[in-house]
């Protein structure tokens, strides 16, 4: 702790009073559109001073102003969080799910074991504020947590350029396995869309072609090989 005090100080006199914010991302492409592309933009502004780690060290914290975490819930990162709030730095913790509320057909519930939910309500309360997606997931995190903000999803225009006219139009799924009954539950709504829409195809990403859709044949509805979330604007 006096070392990481040492760097602080040493750190503030280099570098005056310009914020520095430090990210801690998830893997794949929840991490870079949560977490790794706001960061670069924050970068960008010339205001903060930034840095992106995966690795979680007290003293990589307690040289920053602002720690902000993405859904980890490990108890080793509550301690860090908490040792480095102690020292002054501002803990945000990211959510994008109400990982409690996840139904049972969903495979995710073997990952959210119950001591992994306990850890993720103890980063939330020790959070100095929680960010999130929707308004609805604002409200029910406002119940565990002093402060609640919304950053919603959005797709970087400088990664997915608007596209211009296409014929046919392309409906495009992507979802991992843990979304098989959401793809499930748009079958119906998707097969209305491509009987109205004769030009329309629909290509899905990451799973499976849902039964009420089969009857489009391969022309209209294919699956695309997997690839990292990188290549999905191609």
């Amino acid at each position: 702790l006096v070392r990481a005090m040492a760097e602080r100080e040493i750190s503030e006199q280099l570098l005056g009073d310009r914020p520095r914010v430090i990210f801690f991302p998830a893997g794949g492409a929840n991490g870079f559109y949560r977490l790794r592309f706001p960061a670069s933009l924050l970068h960008e502004t010339g205001e903060y001073t930034v840095h992106i780690q995966n690795a979680m060290r007290l003293e990589a914290l307690t040289e920053n102003d602002i720690a902000w975490i993405q859904f980890d819930c490990k108890p080793e990162t509550r301690n860090l969080a908490r040792a480095a709030k102690r020292m002054g730095v501002k803990i945000v913790y990211e959510m994008d799910d109400a990982y409690w509320c996840i139904p049972p057909h969903n495979e995710a519930t073997a990952f959210w074991t119950p001591d992994r939910l306990l850890n993720i309500d103890a980063m939330m309360k020790l959070a100095d504020v929680v960010v999130t997606t929707t308004p609805r997931l604002a409200e029910g995190f406002s119940k565990r947590t002093a402060r609640v903000e919304i950053a919603p999803n959005f797709l970087p225009a400088s990664i997915w350029p608007k596209a211009g006219r296409r014929t046919p139009g392309r409906i495009v799924w992507a979802g991992s396995p843990s979304h098989k009954h959401d793809l499930d539950m748009l079958s119906g709504p998707l097969a209305n869309v491509m009987e109205t829409r004769p030009e329309s195809q629909l290509i899905i990403f990451g799973a499976f072609i849902p039964p009420a859709l089969a009857h489009f044949g391969r022309r209209r509805v294919r699956l695309a090989d997997w690839v990292e979330f990188e290549r999905y604007p191609e």
